[in-house]
Order: C-alpha cells, then structure tokens, then sequence
C-alpha cells in the first residue's frame, strides 16, 4: 500500500495493521505480510500467520520483532526495495522454516 493510496481512501495511522490479519485470513494463506508505505517515505511491514510460520524470526531478520504469529519491522529502501528483500526472506521461510538473516 502506498502512501498516495492510503491518503486517496481516507486511511487512518493504525489502520493498515488489521489487514495483514485479514490477508491471513484467506483460506491457504499461510502468512499475511502488508507493506505499508507512509507520507514520510518510510516502510512499515505488518505480519500475521497461523502459527505453522513464525513470522517473528523474519521481523527479527529485518530489523523489527514480535511473537511467532504477530510481528514487523520497519523497512530501509523504497517501497518496491524494502518489499523485494522482505518477500526473498519470507521464501525462504515458507520453504524451509528458517529465514537466513545473513541475506538481509
């Protein structure tokens, strides 16, 4: 989501974070990750599973923290940067259950 979309639809400061629960929600959805892009240029990402994927191993990769089925970081780079690298370790993750931070 970037910043001009969020500005565009109204959103409000901590609205984002409860979509990345409702991306999860989808049936096969494994992992709920939402970039979020804000006026000041910065990158927030918001993520949720089920459990199976602990999701605060990546947050830690990249910076942020949080509990195995909730977590996030905030992001260095551009929107489309900090998405690319993020979701090269969230691969990495759904496919082997541990996200390398070395490839951060």
């Amino acid at each position: 989501m970037t910043a001009e979309q969020y500005a565009r639809h109204g959103g409000m400061a901590n609205e984002p974070e409860g979509l990345s629960a409702q991306l999860r929600g989808i049936r096969g959805v494994e992992v709920g990750a939402l970039f979020t892009e804000y006026p000041d240029g910065s990158v927030r990402l918001s993520l949720r599973s089920h459990g199976a994927v602990d999701v605060s191993r990546l947050a830690r990769a990249l910076g942020g923290g949080g509990h195995v089925a909730a977590a996030g970081a905030s992001l260095k780079g551009t929107l489309p940067q900090a998405r690319d690298s993020a979701l090269a370790l969230l691969r990495e993750a759904l496919a082997d259950g541990t996200p390398d931070s070395r490839s951060v």
